[in-house]
């Protein structure tokens, strides 16, 4: 049964580094294809960090118990910030290098205590494992926004918590079970080993878990490279049609949907006065203008030179016609960083709602309509089918 168990720690103990140095290398396989997701680089640095660590305790290097504490636990605490920076950075945010450093502080200074001056395991073991799972804990706040996504999110944010929580559970038992025998033999115990795989196999589940999320980042900015308008950050035609389409199959049967169509007058005088460079950022900025005004729900897209679209999920005529004029007036009176101070865009705007059994693209013509409307009855304004009698027939 010694021999057994023994044998058991042993797999474990060299297992649990190996394995770690295979998921650090694949993330950085993954880095080397999305060099704009910094995060992975951390996730690599977390499981590198925690190979050294491993390394440390196996290789017995630096000798002695208290100098190799101290080294292994260092190790361990940049992995345990890595991973929390590398879970961070994934969604935006990141953690103060004021919190890096008191959380370094206090779990390795709290080990070279314990280790040198009073010379407590159970300390050690406390410390470690509430230390580091307390800091897990920590950054849970900051992760919302994974549990309220969809998905793999929601998975890693709940796999991450259990994985946190495992240090506290396997601390508790660790405590309670070691003053019933000596150090040596608890560490080849039948007992230790569950704990151990126990680790093992949160860790694994997080890790795998990681990486599907970073597999699935790629594809998404694949898709977003693909459907997005890199100059203003709206969609390009394809990813509108692709938007719109989905959004209406979600709609309830009846619901009622609004296009506005936008036109810049006299866009190509732009280019031509002041060269496609000021041209490009009046576009730029008047993207920003129609992403500030629309509602998460809506659909913004720009799908010509100078023609934008936006679809208005449950508006009517009234909604549609106001969100339009807003964005109008900010147009006419935004201050464009290319143009003269005295230069004033305008743009030309045609809305339109949809009608029972009337396809997208037929809503999308009579906004059209509306649109050549404005631009004949002089531009820089709004026209929908009741301002426009002309088009109130056909439209």
């Amino acid at each position: 049964m010694i021999q057994s168990t023994s044998l058991a720690s042993a797999i474990l103990t060299l297992a649990t580094p190996t394995l770690t140095l295979i998921f650090a290398s694949s993330f950085l396989w993954l880095w080397k294809y999305q060099h704009r997701s910094r995060y992975l680089l951390f996730l690599a640095g977390a499981y590198l960090c925690f190979v050294l660590g491993a390394a440390t305790q196996i290789s017995k290097i630096p000798s002695g118990t208290a100098p190799n504490a101290v080294v292994s636990t260092l190790f361990y605490t940049l992995s345990t910030l890595m991973l929390m920076e590398g879970m961070l950075r994934r969604i935006g945010e990141g953690l103060e290098i004021g919190l890096h450093a008191a959380i370094f502080t206090t779990l390795v200074g709290g080990i070279a205590y314990f280790s040198y001056v009073d010379g407590n395991l159970v300390a050690r073991i406390l410390i470690n494992n509430f230390g580091t799972g307390a800091a897990l804990l920590f950054i849970m706040p900051r992760l919302k926004p994974l549990r309220n996504a969809n998905g793999i999110n929601v998975l890693l944010y709940w796999v991450y918590l259990a994985f946190a929580l495992s240090f506290f559970l396997r601390t508790a038992l660790t405590v309670n079970v070691h003053p019933f025998g000596p150090s040596d033999k608890f560490a080849h115990s039948a007992f230790w080993i569950m704990l151990q795989f126990s680790m093992l196999f949160f860790a694994v589940l997080l890790t795998l878990v990681l990486l599907v999320a970073s597999m699935i980042d790629r594809i998404d900015r694949l898709r977003s490279e693909r459907d997005v308008d890199p100059l203003t950050g709206l969609l390009n035609r394809r990813g509108f049609n692709d938007h719109v389409h989905a959004k209406m199959a979600r709609l309830p049967k009846g619901a009622s949907v609004s296009l506005i169509v936008c036109d810049l007058d006299h866009f190509k005088r732009i280019n031509d006065t002041f060269g496609h460079p000021a041209g490009d950022v009046v576009l730029q900025e008047f993207g920003g203008i129609v992403l500030s005004a629309i509602r998460k729900g809506d659909v913004a897209g720009r799908v010509g030179g100078e023609e934008f679209v936006v679809l208005l999920p449950d508006a009517d005529y009234a909604g549609a016609t106001d969100l339009a004029e807003r964005m109008r007036v900010k147009l006419m009176d935004h201050p464009f960083s290319s143009l003269p101070a005295s230069y004033s865009v305008t743009g030309s705007f045609g809305v339109a709602v949809l009608r029972p059994g009337e396809s997208v693209d037929e809503l999308l013509e009579r906004a059209d309509r509306m649109l050549y409307a404005a631009k004949s009855e002089g531009r820089n304004r709004v026209v929908h089918v009741g301002r426009h009698a002309g088009s109130a027939n056909g439209a």
